[in-house]
């Protein structure tokens, strides 16, 4: 059952190609997640200096495409869940609500939003100037946020928008709702011409306005609950006819600079998120949805009649693996960005670049408006290589497809052989993050269970300057290339579909829990099971690896300050004119520990506090947590990430004129590291990763770790240690232990090593 998930799930899916030239209906589904490649994290939209902001983002109509459209009964029921409120990481937190249903919708309207997430974001622009080092931004009070209401509802007339505002920590003067035309232009800037969203920065200059009396807003305040969001709903004067290139939908306010008045949520798609804001005698009003704000939470009611627009737009999995004569599915996901739904399309598929089979298919469950539904066109593959499988949509409903996506081409490699892979599972924790615990006992777990067979790293990070971590890594965290593949602070939560921390990347294939998996069910106990080990399982048996690895290191010479590495691939398939491989290093450390706040760990399954949802963990496993304060002093942190070299796997691991793969030729790599990492506190506690990445599809293809003092192998055996005096015990959570306790225990004897012992 977890392998028939997994495969389902995986960010790199298996899949292959050859037979079957249909389109399976019968297997269609619908309502799924589309996987897409990680965003860049746009890290210095704004700078850090007071001079003119030149954002200079390229806005298209194809931005439509990521939205999210629902039926006013779809609407009702969303706007009945609860959520939660955040803000900006440099800024702090709240625990904000939203208030009750949010809108009695009309049942003839429909009703659009920009994707909404889980939870909510609630700042002004001292906030935002705080958290970008943004000086400008400081002290202004005009408001203003917006969206862009898509092309793919050209006709439709706008009849009403609603959207929530933080009574509690903000005021509102003169809230204006707008809808106007879109429009963009172009400035110079230094010698560059940037493209800029045109948006009336005065709401008097928008195609249709309206007001809401002070009085609606002094009600809504007054009758506001202390730590919810409120709920505005207003129908325009007049309906407002969506032209071809769509429009822009906001709102404007005047409040105080130290407000939270813009509330988001945490979703975040191109175009989600227009802001106004000044620099200099010039007025701005532009997309932020890049700077981990979120999207502007406005829902458009409309009449969609009149639309007649009809949009397939097709996406597919990254390269995938796949074993040869092996019928697996090429999954097509297409997306409905238009308000009628998708009931029939003219599609042609075409294998390995031939001459491609045309036919009409009529889907038993048509795509509904805003949704996404995938269709397997399963096939097998006779011979190993690389091969293709392209879907093209030429119709939808009979008409001409406008979509500027209408085919996809799913990229697969077949392997007669397999490699055998040794897996690697990079954790995200952080001292401050009460939950993150289960995460220290899950990747024990994984190393009890499957030793050299898994590889397991703690990515700690620091959330904000309240929430820090002594064993922040910046080189793994943080740089460049990293930030580009998405482990960054905020990323780990939306990559991969991941649920914030503690999360682990399994392979880089899967985004889930380090200690469940992807195993959510409750058992008998009403608690959750382990399931990492099942997970790292279900990767190796279903997802073949192709190539073999094999990596050795050491200093070189005593002073400890560099390594040598030296690491080679084999491949099992040929593949010409292209080398997407690529290798990275990651240095670890156990038995960290260190004194002062920072370094305790934040522990929310405390039977002192009664946390809830704690005790969903309550077995053997978690047993000391239970037992522990709030606040865990003295824990000694295992698997810990202090450096990094180009992390991301993006160093080529072979240069060559013709970027060829031929199949059993090994490829090798060789260089020295400098080690300068000022978090290393015990060198013989050192291991080395090298991991060999797909740079087609960002996933660890295959690893090996090389331990390069005594202290850092880590846990063993005991019955296979020579006798040694214990100097010091600990919990399989890394605590440190004034006598041994029920259970397993780990002991650090007097020759270095780690062992396990029962008690």
């Amino acid at each position: 059952m977890i392998k028939q998930l997994l495969l389902s799930l995986a960010f790199v899916a298996v899949a292959g190609n050859v037979c079957a030239q249909k389109l399976d209906v019968s297997k269609m589904q619908s309502n799924v997640t589309v996987k897409k490649a990680p965003k860049t994290v746009l890290s210095e939209f704004l700078g850090a200096n007071d001079v003119k902001v030149t954002p200079v983002h390229k806005t298209g109509k194809n931005i439509a495409t990521h939205y999210q459209w629902a039926s006013s009964a779809e609407l009702q029921k969303q706007a009945k869940e609860q959520f939660s409120l955040k803000q900006p990481a440099a800024v702090g937190r709240a625990a904000v609500k939203r208030n009750a249903p949010m809108i009695a919708a009309d049942p003839e309207l429909n009703w659009w939003s920009p994707t909404v997430g889980s939870s909510l974001m609630a700042f002004g622009f001292d906030m935002l100037a705080e958290a970008f080092g943004a000086s400008f931004l400081s002290g202004q009070t005009e408001y203003g946020v917006g969206c862009i209401f898509p092309a793919n509802y050209a006709q439709a007339k706008i009849d009403s928008v609603a959207f929530y505002i933080y009574p509690e920590g903000a005021t509102y003067q003169d809230l204006t709702v707008w809808v106007a035309p879109y429009k963009t232009a172009f400035e110079d800037y230094n010698g560059e011409t940037y493209e800029f969203l045109d948006v009336p920065t005065d709401a008097k200059d928008a195609a249709v306005s309206f007001t809401v009396p002070a009085s609606v807003i002094e009600e809504i305040t007054a009758n506001a609950q202390t730590g919810y969001v409120s709920e505005v709903s207003v129908k325009l004067p007049t309906p407002y006819t969506v032209p071809a290139e769509g429009c822009f939908v906001g709102y404007n306010w005047t409040g105080k600079s130290d407000d939270r008045g813009v509330v988001t949520s945490d979703a975040e798609e191109e175009g989600g998120l227009l802001f106004k804001y000044k620099s200099g005698d010039a007025v701005y009003f532009d997309d932020f949805y890049g700077m981990g704000l979120g999207n502007s939470i406005i829902f458009v009611g409309f009449d969609a009649s009149e639309c007649d627009v009809n949009n397939a737009t097709v996406y597919t999995d990254m390269e995938q693996t796949a074993m040869i004569n092996t019928e697996v599915p090429s999954y097509f996901y297409i997306s409905n960005p238009c308000a009628k739904p998708i009931t029939d399309i003219d599609y042609t598929l075409i294998i390995d670049d031939g001459e491609g089979v045309s036919d009409n298919l009529q889907l038993t469950n048509p795509i509904a408006a805003g949704s996404t539904s995938y269709l397997p066109a399963s096939n097998v593959f006779d011979t190993d290589g690389v091969h293709t499988v392209e879907l093209v949509i030429n119709k939808v409903n009979g008409n001409d497809n406008i979509s500027t996506q209408p085919s996809a081409t799913s990229s697969i490699i077949v392997l007669e052989t397999a490699a055998e892979r040794t897996s690697v599972v990079e954790e995200m924790t952080g001292t401050w993050c009460g939950w993150c615990p289960r995460g220290h006992v899950g990747l024990d777990n994984l190393k009890r269970d499957l030793g050299d067979k898994v590889i397991t790293l703690a990515g700690h990070l620091s959330y904000s300057s309240s929430q820090v971590d002594p064993m922040n890594c910046y080189e793994y965290n943080e740089n460049d290339p990293f930030s580009n593949y998405g482990v960054t602070v905020n990323a780990l939560s939306s990559v991969f579909g991941g649920g914030g921390l503690p999360g682990a990347y399994f392979d880089r294939l899967i985004s889930a829990d380090p200690y469940t998996g992807i195993n959510e069910s409750l058992n008998a106990n009403n608690t959750v099971d382990y399931g990492a080990t099942d997970l790292v399982k279900a990767i190796q048996a279903g997802i073949p690896s192709e190539a073999d690895f094999t990596f050795d290191a050491a200093w070189t010479d005593d002073t400890k300050a560099a390594i040598s590495v030296n690491a080679s691939a084999t491949f099992h398939y040929d593949r010409f004119g292209e080398m997407p491989y690529g290798i990275g290093f990651i240095l670890s450390e156990n038995d960290m520990y260190g004194s002062g706040i920072t370094w305790r760990q934040t522990n929310y399954y405390t039977d002192l506090k009664g946390y809830q949802g704690a005790d969903y963990y309550r077995n053997d496993d978690m047993s000391y947590w239970f037992d522990a304060s709030e606040y865990v002093s003295g824990v000694h942190y295992n698997n810990v990430v202090v450096d990094a070299w180009r992390p991301l796997g993006d160093i080529l691991i072979a240069e060559s004129e013709s970027d060829d793969i031929v199949k059993g030729q090994t490829l090798t790599f060789e260089n020295v590291l400098g080690v300068s990492s000022s978090l290393i506190q015990d060198k013989d506690m050192l291991s080395i990763t090298a991991i060999l990445v797909n740079l087609n599809n960002f996933s660890i293809v295959n690893a090996k770790q090389v331990h390069l003092g005594a202290g850092a192998a880590g846990i063993s055996d005991v019955n296979a240690e020579a006798p040694a005096r214990a100097v010091a015990g600990y919990s399989l959570g890394g605590v440190r232990l004034a006598a041994p306790q029920k259970g397993l225990n780990i002991l650090k004897l007097s020759n270095g090593k780690c062992v396990k012992v029962m008690k």
